[in-house]
């Protein structure tokens, strides 16, 4: 089924993300029809924050790259299997609703890891409109060490991938690199059920917060309008 879409592009603001340089968005307006195209659109480089669509669109920089891991080719390095090993007494389960003892976890991670930023005011309500969308099926990946949930992992369920929106833990278990743990899990995951790809977003190799994706192996990245990585660099 084909779907007419209605984009713009958003004023000029400060990049979140690299403090020299200026940012705008390409914005899906048409985000709430219950039928959007949106594995069409991530294979286009664009993200979702609860039903709002958008990929970087700004003048002078591009630095900002969707990356996709080929989860089935996938080999864990070194350090990775480290960090496998490290966490192997963690358990999960995908649950398909949020939960008040998700949201309290969130909010431990925010006020501990991102206290500057204006997620940490979020509320319950708000926590729901940043993950659900109309169009997109979403589950979370809850994680347990014994009986108690200790991170989570937000992940869109789609045609050829799973796609990772947000992921947070229990600050006291940052040492065990559980974050890192997540998208071992989520690639592990998405090649269980037969997946191609694992979406994390956008690699900023600049950005000390926003290089790590880059670390997964065979990924490729979005660049002027295509995908490249190993297989056609």
């Amino acid at each position: 089924m084909s779907i007419s879409l209605t984009t713009g592009i958003t004023p000029e603001h400060d990049c979140p993300y690299l403090s020299t340089q200026r940012a705008r968005e390409l914005v899906v307006f048409s985000a709430k029809d219950s039928n959007l195209p949106y594995q069409q659109l991530i294979e286009q480089g664009f993200r979702r924050s609860g039903n709002e669509v958008y990929r970087p669109h700004c003048i002078e920089c591009q630095q900002c790259q969707s990356l996709k891991v080929d989860v089935q080719n996938f080999t864990p390095t070194r350090s990775q299997k480290r960090v496998l090993k490290r966490n192997q007494d963690l358990s999960f389960r995908w649950a398909d609703q949020l939960s008040l003892k998700q949201f309290d976890l969130y909010k431990r991670y925010l006020n501990c890891r991102h206290n500057d930023g204006e997620m940490t005011h979020h509320n319950f309500n708000d926590y729901r409109d940043f993950i659900h969308s109309h169009w997109q099926t979403t589950r979370f990946l809850e994680t347990y060490l014994q009986d108690e949930l200790v991170a989570v992992a937000i992940t869109d369920w789609l045609e050829l991938g799973l796609s990772a929106v947000y992921s947070f833990f229990a600050p006291e278990l940052e040492k065990r690199s559980v974050g890192r743990w997540l998208i071992l899990t989520q690639i592990q995951q998405a090649r269980e059920n037969q997946k191609q790809w694992l979406y994390l977003g956008y690699q900023i190799d600049s950005c000390q917060k926003m290089n790590y994706k880059q670390h997964f192996h065979p990924h490729q990245r979005f660049i002027y309008g295509q995908w490249l990585g190993e297989y056609n660099e």
